[in-house]
């Protein structure tokens, strides 16, 4: 078992599921690195790090397994995993937060949350260093190639931040 898939057990974020044009789900989140060592951030991962960083980042499958093509299949899980230190830690705790938007290539805004993490944000500082999201997408309706996805992780005890984008497209 990867430390990925240990730290998706033990974490637990908002489901949304939407339908316009697209359903999708999603479960968790985070995206990548400027900066940093390129060669641990994978897949066209584009971040921006402002106090924390990231030192690992990369598109997976269900299974844990690194993806070589920003695809999936209708129906598919695919997760941004990413390593992130400098967390302001609290008694063993980090207090964190994680905003998600997600649109087409036709600019039409899929999902948006403010905050995956509502309620709940003191995590291990141990499991904070692994955080991933995941999207399904699980219907589209019309000519759609691809989705981008916004993301910010950030530390609500002292407002360090990581931004990012990436982009995916459904094979099947």
């Amino acid at each position: 078992m990867t430390k990925f898939s240990t730290f998706k057990k033990k974490m637990q974020f908002k489901s949304c599921t939407y339908i316009p044009l697209v359903t999708l789900i999603t479960i968790s989140f985070t995206s990548l690195a400027q900066g940093g060592n390129s060669s641990n951030i994978k897949n066209g991962i584009k971040i921006k790090m402002g106090g924390l960083t990231v030192t690992k980042a990369y598109l997976a499958d269900e299974d844990g397994k690194e993806k070589k093509l920003n695809t999936t299949n209708l129906k598919e899980a695919i997760y941004v995993n990413l390593e992130i230190t400098g967390w302001l830690i609290k008694n063993g705790k980090v207090n964190l937060g994680a905003s998600e938007k997600i649109i087409t290539d036709k600019n039409l805004l899929i999902l948006y949350e403010d905050d995956l993490f509502p309620g709940k944000t003191d995590y291990e500082a141990e499991d904070a260093k692994y955080i991933h999201v995941k999207a399904i997408i699980t219907s589209i309706q019309g000519d759609i190639k691809f989705f981008t996805v916004k993301f910010r992780v950030w530390d609500k005890n002292n407002g360090n931040e990581v931004t990012g984008t990436y982009s995916f497209s459904i094979t099947k």
